[in-house]
């Protein structure tokens, strides 16, 4: 307790004093800033080709510019650990220029005379339309790239100028240095570096978590019900306007929402209905994350390791071999590495975690939406919210609670059995998994700390969550003589697609096979179990391993004999879940790669030499190469319609792009007109420091297009619009017919446990809706050949004659 205590006091101390250099840095930064804005202004009506940004510079509040910039700049080094190598300079300016940006559009009134002289630069984009004459700037109008990154330019130039560590001092802190680039050997890259030892050690010491009062009101949930989005440009907030769509160019994705606006009713009602639920913070799970992290390091369950790992000694190799200092150089690397992957989870965590202690006094947030090109939904608030990773969603619930009855209570059990891992049994089984585990569950309930069975599971926190809910009601009816139809239940209970991709394709192709594997069918017909593409797909593999090892003569032989028996369905599973959304080799290699690392750190592979020196990485990645090539073969071979829809969509969409057009189409039923925005153009912008080269994706030059990116992108982008639009669709459903509660996180639904039968049944004729009708793939290529008359594209895949309404008793669809 005492070390624990000292550690906190000495970490505080650290705080303050950095905390004291950040407010001179400041107080200089203003003081330079204020003698430019006077210099711009006395000399700016001889000067009337003066760029924008020094115009804005000149007329902000020089204290709030010099406090963004510098705060930017001490994050940047502080979360990112980027002591070492420095922050990126186009980084930097653009991270700067946007919050720049953001400060001053967001505000509700504007002053005139940022209005006279703006109103003729700022780019008409998203929102951000139509000025008022007397007014002058509509709430939202944003900087185009260029003036985005000049004003950050503009302050950076100032930080470098000004900021010292005393009166007087000539040694500045910050410099602009040129370093080579990590990803590009022959490429230089211009970083903004810390050149001051003290300083440089003050930073290095203190895990400095953006505080509340740092994070702008719109990346933070909300504490009253968000205004509904009545169009595409008035969204939910009371004071601030944010994008209905989060696009990258503005021309082509977002313009044509304005010009169907009368088309979007429904997705608008959609988006309205799944940003009204209320949440709450759960109080005891938030507890158990501050507790196990603060006070016992973390390193368990999800949490970042508190604690650095120690870097190699020199006592530990040979100084006089070659070799071993070698080995000695490539730990050192591959240690300070994890060191500074670590470091960003911490501040991460930290920022999440103090969120979420703020809002613990709140009886209800909210989480603004809005969506991106392809419809799919993500909140605007990016630090809280119940699409976060099982640390945050753990500390998730409904604000308002429903009687829980027996159903409810029964799913409440199957979900506890599915956090666990314990998801391939029928939900009958898995009730009677979790009623066999009450003595866990109450001991848990009790003292989650003291008793820690939760932490076996794969998703501890979420299963933290339940296990206190269950807890609850078994003191309930065991202690005070109560019944489940009393108890009121917050806690959301979710459905999750089973490989949600492959359900698509096989829906959409109506073929047999495929729909078994994932469940679209009812495998009970067939005398089959649960249908699980990616055990198959591992067996697939693990045959393959095994003529390898047969075959003495096989170039994979050595390979194929430290992997026999080793390949499991968890280090596949990733890649067949990616390969619908068209994950490469190289994505696929890294993926396994990162599984077989996992598995030989747990002992369950063994290698001849240690995974981190410089011959064990070779190693690993000639096994995940080796690995990844057999899987993705696999998948070929189990899902072959798939897998032909997927070239299909390719090759339309080579063809699209090799004829200088952006492929588009419009999701059914809501009418969402998608537009992939890949388009290559470079742009280079002239600051003091060095010109900065930016690529930006809106250009009406044909040559511009990204052919390749065009024709990849499109399959997995395609699928993605059809998830969301089930999902958007399956939300109206629960809420307009049944007043459920709903939340989403793209393929996984939940709602009040009293209340799953009915989503259950809602989600599985909201799927059967969408594809019921004339084949979508015949649809889109009638569509592309009225759009592109001049290609000829070959015809789709035929659609097979799967009845499709199996999928209403497929207990496995969702499940």
């Amino acid at each position: 307790h005492t070390h624990t205590h000292t550690h906190t006091h000495t970490h505080n101390e650290k705080h303050n004093n950095l905390e004291v250099v950040l407010a001179q840095f400041i107080d200089s930064v203003d003081c330079d800033l204020q003698k430019q804005s006077d210099s711009i202004l006395k000399n700016d009506k001889r000067n009337k080709n003066r760029r924008l940004s020094s115009r804005l510079l000149a007329i902000m509040d020089s204290r709030r510019s010099a406090e963004i910039g510098v705060r930017t700049l001490v994050d940047h080094f502080t979360t990112e650990n980027n002591l070492n190598d420095g922050v990126a300079y186009n980084i930097l300016c653009t991270s700067i220029g946007k919050e720049i940006e953001r400060d001053l559009f967001l505000a509700n009134k504007l002053s005139s005379s940022v209005c006279h002289f703006l109103g003729r630069h700022l780019q008409s984009s998203a929102n951000k339309v139509r000025f008022s004459s007397k007014l002058g700037i509509k709430i939202g109008d944003s900087f185009d790239q260029r003036n985005i990154v000049e004003i950050g330019g503009l302050l950076v130039d100032s930080i470098l100028r000004s900021c010292t560590l005393s009166s007087g001092d000539t040694h500045h802190v910050f410099v602009h240095a040129t370093v080579m680039a990590p990803q590009h050997k022959h490429k230089s890259l211009g970083v903004i570096k810390c050149d001051h030892r003290e300083l440089a050690a003050l930073l290095q010491s203190t895990l400095r978590y953006r505080p509340s009062s740092e994070i702008h009101p719109v990346a933070q949930p909300m504490v009253v019900p968000p205004r509904p989005w009545k169009n595409v440009d008035e969204g939910p907030f009371f004071y601030y306007n944010e994008s209905f769509m989060r696009y990258i160019d503005y021309k082509n994705q977002y313009k044509p929402l304005r010009l169907e606006e009368t088309q979007l009713r429904t997705l608008l009602q959609s988006i309205n209905i799944l940003q009204s639920t209320a949440w709450k913070i759960n109080r005891r799970v938030l507890d158990a994350i501050t507790h196990l992290y603060e006070h016992e390091n973390g390193n368990v369950a999800g949490l970042p390791n508190k604690l650095d790992h120690a870097l190699p000694t020199l006592d530990e190799y040979d100084s006089a071999d070659a070799d071993s200092m070698r080995r000695y150089q490539h730990k050192k690397r591959v240690v300070a590495k994890m060191n500074a992957e670590e470091h960003s989870l911490r501040c991460d965590l930290m920022l999440r975690v103090n969120l979420a202690r703020q809002l613990c006094s709140e009886s209800e947030i909210y989480f603004p939406l809005n969506i991106d090109f392809r419809g799919r939904i993500y909140p605007i608030s990016p630090h809280i919210n119940h699409i976060g990773n099982d640390v945050v969603r753990g500390m998730m619930l409904f604000a308002k609670g429903k009687k829980l009855g027996s159903r409810g209570w029964f799913w409440l059990n199957v979900n506890l059995a599915n956090k666990f891992g314990f998801d391939k049994a029928k939900n009958a089984a898995r009730f009677r998994w979790a009623l066999e585990h009450k003595t866990h569950i109450l001991d848990v309930c009790r003292d989650p700390l003291q008793h820690r069975w939760w932490l076996e599971a794969d998703s501890p926190f979420q299963a933290l969550s339940i296990c206190l809910e269950l807890g609850a009601v078994y003191r309930l009816v065991d202690e005070e003589g109560g019944c489940v139809d009393d108890y009121d239940c917050c806690l959301p209970i979710g459905q999750d697609g089973s490989c949600n991709g492959l359900q698509h394709y096989a829906a959409m192709l109506r073929d047999e096979k495929m729909a078994q594997f994932v469940n679209v069918a009812n495998n009970d017909l067939y005398d089959l179990g649960r249908g699980d593409v990616y055990s198959e797909v591992n067996r697939c593999v693990q045959k393959m391993i095994a003529d390898d090892v047969a075959n003495v003569k096989s170039k994979a032989h050595e390979f194929a004999k430290l992997l026999q028996g080793k390949i499991t369905r968890k280090i596949v599973k990733q890649t067949v879940m990616t390969s619908v959304y068209g994950v490469t080799e190289y994505g696929a290699k890294r993926q396994i790669k990162r599984w077989l690392l996992a598995a030989i750190e747990d002992g369950h592979i063994a290698l001849p030499t240690d995974v981190y020196s410089a011959e064990g990485e070779q190693l690993l990645a000639a096994l995940a190469m080796y690995v990844s090539k057999y899987t993705l073969y696999a998948i070929g071979l189990t899902n072959t319609p798939a897998y032909l829809s997927m070239l299909w969509l390719k090759n339309c969409a080579s063809l699209i792009a090799k004829n200088g057009f952006r492929v588009s189409w419009i999701t059914p039923m809501l009418q969402l007109p998608c537009t992939q925005h890949y388009c290559d153009r470079t742009m280079r912008i002239a600051t003091k420091q060095q010109t900065v080269s930016l690529t930006t994706h809106s250009s009406d030059n044909k040559k511009d297009i990204n052919v390749l990116k065009q024709s990849s992108a499109f399959p997995p982008n395609f699928i993605h619009s059809l998830d969301a639009t089930h999902c958007l669709l399956t939300a109206r459903q629960c809420y307009l017919q049944h007043g459920l509660t709903f939340a989403s996180i793209h393929d996984s639904f939940w709602t009040h446990a009293c209340d799953v039968d009915i989503m259950s049944k809602v989600l599985r004729q909201q799927f059967i809706n969408l594809y019921d009708g004339p084949s979508m793939l015949q649809q889109l290529y009638q569509t592309f050949c009225v759009l592109y008359p001049e290609i000829d594209f070959a015809p789709p895949p035929n659609r097979s004659d799967f009845d499709l309404q199996q999928v209403k008793d497929s207990e496995w669809f969702f499940s």
